[in-house]
């Protein structure tokens, strides 16, 4: 059973091949199309996940500074192609036939539009589980915010061992302060309700809690200004 239709499989082949004889543009084996340049306060900790793919031969690639010609060019060349499960995985549709494709989630839900994108392209997907996204919105799972970072399944899947220290992520932080996003502002706000019990419940047990609450509010302003 197709989850697609005829007409739209069509129609993506066709801008495929108007690609091909009107563009020129290098072509990597491995690609990993990224999000963080657009610093976006939805996903938070990505350049992590970036960093270890570059270290496995991905090219990190940010599209939106690519025209559509060159980034449709560079997936069909790509032998492998990652990237975060969303917008940016849709992607795939302009894939060649039986690519590698590594998806990582960036919270416990399944993008359904990408079911039939990945059955149109015929491909060899892989989902992996890249994130600790706790805080996410569940009212709305798309609005996020998600946190992203290298997880037991990432290491697994590429076979390696690496520092997974969480409190001295930054990226954990900002999480943290950033809590509820609000996409049609393009602002985040933090959940009190969250925030508050992590941060304040175990310095209101100490002796110099007021002093502790200061000091940490300060550590939290720090991380996140030099993000």
């Amino acid at each position: 059973m197709h989850l697609y239709t005829k007409e739209f499989k069509e129609t993506v082949n066709s801008i495929v091949n108007k690609v091909r004889i009107t563009i020129d543009t290098p072509i990597y084996k491995k690609v990993y199309f990224t999000r963080s340049a657009l610093r976006s306060n939805r996903d938070i900790g990505e350049y992590s996940l970036e960093n270890l793919f570059n270290k496995q031969g991905y090219a990190v690639i940010s599209p939106e500074k690519l025209s559509i010609a060159e980034q449709i060019h560079i997936l069909q060349g790509c032998e492998s192609f990652a990237c975060t499960e969303g917008s940016i995985s849709h992607n795939v549709m302009f894939l060649r036939p039986n690519t590698e494709v590594i998806i990582l989630r960036k919270s416990d839900y399944i993008n359904e539009y990408q079911l039939p994108i990945n059955q149109m392209a015929n491909v060899r997907v892989t989902y992996i589980d890249a994130n600790w996204s706790f805080m996410n919105d569940k009212t709305n799972e798309w609005r996020g915010p998600f946190y992203l970072r290298i997880t037991k399944q990432v290491r697994q899947f590429f076979n390696i061992k690496y520092p997974n220290f969480v409190l001295l992520d930054k990226a954990f932080w900002q999480y943290l302060w950033c809590g509820t996003l609000h996409t049609e502002l393009g602002v985040c706000k933090y959940k009190p309700s969250v925030v508050w019990y992590f941060l304040w419940y175990e310095a209101d047990v100490c002796v110099w809690r007021h002093k502790l609450k200061r000091r940490l509010l300060k550590i939290i302003e720090w991380v996140v200004s030099k993000n």
